[in-house]
């Protein structure tokens, strides 16, 4: 999680301006075939906010709250973002940035570093949003690395141990004095 001090975690807007329905977030997944865009909507109605996730291609997301009677504040927002699940997948894992970033990185040949700028979250509503998941992907990435490398140094532990039972394998047989000949 990005370093909190670091955010104004108190910011909420006073509202969204004129209209009846604002696009209050935008989360794009530009690398993808159809370079995905979803979308946080919000619209009045009855003075309640109500919420909705929704992708170009007609996905919808579940999103917490559903309403509220005013506009979210960051923390809110980002908590949304974090939880949302797919529509048909309660299996699938929750959000809308890292589930991205993990289920390309694993079909994919690349290093975690092709994925870093994988997913883009803005707002004109919310200034420390983008910043906000910037630094999450940061730090999405940092773990990833860490994860490769306690892979890599599994491996090397398993290799120098098949390499050692090979060398005392070929040192028992060269003892018993087989020396050779045939």
């Amino acid at each position: 999680m990005p370093h909190k001090d670091q955010f104004d975690l108190k910011f909420r807007p006073r509202g969204y301006g004129r209209g009846s329905e604002w696009v209050i977030a935008t989360i794009a997944l530009p690398h993808t075939v159809l370079a995905d865009i979803i979308r946080i909507r919000v619209r009045k109605a009855g003075g309640r906010y109500r919420y909705r996730i929704m992708a170009d291609d007609d996905v919808t997301y579940s999103s917490s709250p559903k309403t509220s009677n005013d506009p979210l504040s960051l923390p809110e927002l980002i908590a949304m973002i974090d939880r949302a699940r797919g529509a048909g997948y309660d299996n699938q894992p929750v959000g809308l940035t890292g589930v991205f970033r993990d289920q390309n990185l694993e079909n994919s040949n690349d290093g975690p570093e092709a994925f870093l700028g994988f997913v883009i979250v803005t707002s004109k509503y919310y200034p420390d949003l983008e910043r906000w998941y910037k630094d999450e992907a940061k730090e999405w990435l940092d773990t990833r690395l860490a994860e490769r490398a306690a892979e890599r140094a599994e491996d090397d532990k398993e290799m120098n141990r098949v390499r050692k039972v090979l060398r005392d394998f070929v040192e028992r047989k060269d003892s018993k004095g087989d020396g050779g000949s045939n």
